[in-house]
């Protein structure tokens, strides 16, 4: 999967308007959030057609960028989600998004999906898949 930022004006409706375009169009997220500054929010989604979202947003004559995101599913239990970014860091990565995902699994064997984007999606991966017990854990969206 990939994520697409976006930037929409800063006010009532802006990203209102943007989520009712790509639903007319029929785009359905995975994932979404956005980060607001005085006279514009900056949107970043990761849709289930990359496709589909990319004709989309350049027919609209919008501008974005994208990048592939990397998921990780760890223990939803205290200090989990701060190893993997120490894990991160130490490999010199730089994490530029992170995104809740949702839950799977139940019960003791529940994990919480977390995708990222990052400036070295590949080191990122080799850190974490060097580490035993996240290695299954751990994959890269890109064109599915």
């Amino acid at each position: 999967m990939r994520e697409f930022r976006i930037t929409v004006p800063h006010c009532p409706g802006g990203l209102a308007e943007l989520l009712g375009y790509l639903a007319e169009r029929g785009i359905n997220l995975k994932a979404v959030t956005s980060i607001t500054e005085p006279a514009q929010a900056v949107v970043a989604l990761v849709p289930y057609n990359i496709e589909l979202t990319r004709r989309s947003l350049t027919e609209r004559g919008m501008q974005f960028e994208e990048a592939d995101v990397l998921f990780v599913d760890i223990l939803d239990c205290p200090g989990q989600l701060a190893k993997v970014a120490r894990t991160i860091a130490d490999a010199g990565v730089n994490i530029e998004s992170i995104y809740p995902m949702g839950a799977v699994g139940t019960g003791d064997c529940c994990r919480v999906q977390f995708g990222f984007r990052l400036d070295d999606l590949q080191r990122a991966q080799e850190a974490l898949r060097a580490i035993e017990e996240w290695a299954p854990w751990v994959g890269a969206g890109g064109e599915g």
